[in-house]
């Protein structure tokens, strides 16, 4: 947010997003679509991202083709049957940055150089403590003064050879712990 405005830094290109749209359609795939404020999703009633939704009710649920310049999408629940082709032809794009969540059928997907770590880098060069918990925040915890991983191991800490300060496991007490004792 910039001077009461939401500051969007690279949404996906109209190519990128016209193929992401034919893949929801041709696989009928679950999906949640933001753009500069409002979104458009299918979601499943139990999956987990349904809290995190516009809890504050501050957007607009609208038709995904009314959305042409979204800034983030996210794939849900893909079937393991056509999960590697979808991201396979999703990495393929050379515009996109394609995140595949670790033991999950999700795939995040925003333009390429568009993340954590460099949308907090556009407004402050400070120094910083990160907590991650999923292959979207290992970019952030890769470059942060002291990082914090929030559940167990993870194949994606060893490959992007990151080793956290701290790991901790996934609930709310060890968490403030952690908090406690950087303080």
């Amino acid at each position: 947010m910039k001077n009461n405005t939401i500051d969007v830094m690279n949404p996906i290109s109209a190519n990128s997003t016209l193929l992401i749209k034919q893949l929801i359609s041709k696989y009928n795939l679950n999906y949640l679509v933001d753009d500069r404020w409002n979104y458009a999703s299918k979601v499943k009633a139990n999956t987990p991202i349904i809290k995190q939704i516009d809890p504050g009710k501050l957007a607009k649920r609208v038709p995904l083709n009314t959305i042409t310049n979204p800034i983030k999408i996210i794939l849900l629940n893909i079937p393991d049957r056509i999960k590697n082709f979808v991201a396979n032809v999703l990495t393929d794009k050379k515009d996109l940055s394609v995140v595949e969540h670790t033991g999950e059928n999700d795939i995040d997907i925003t333009s390429v150089g568009i993340n954590k770590y460099s949308t907090l880098r556009k407004y402050t060069s400070d120094k910083y403590c990160a907590f991650g918990n999923d292959s979207n925040d290992l970019e952030l915890l890769a470059h942060a003064e002291k990082s914090i991983w929030v559940g167990g191991k993870n194949k994606e800490l060893k490959k992007l050879n990151l080793n956290p300060d701290i790991i901790c496991r996934a609930n709310n007490f060890d968490v403030a712990n952690v908090i406690n004792n950087l303080i």
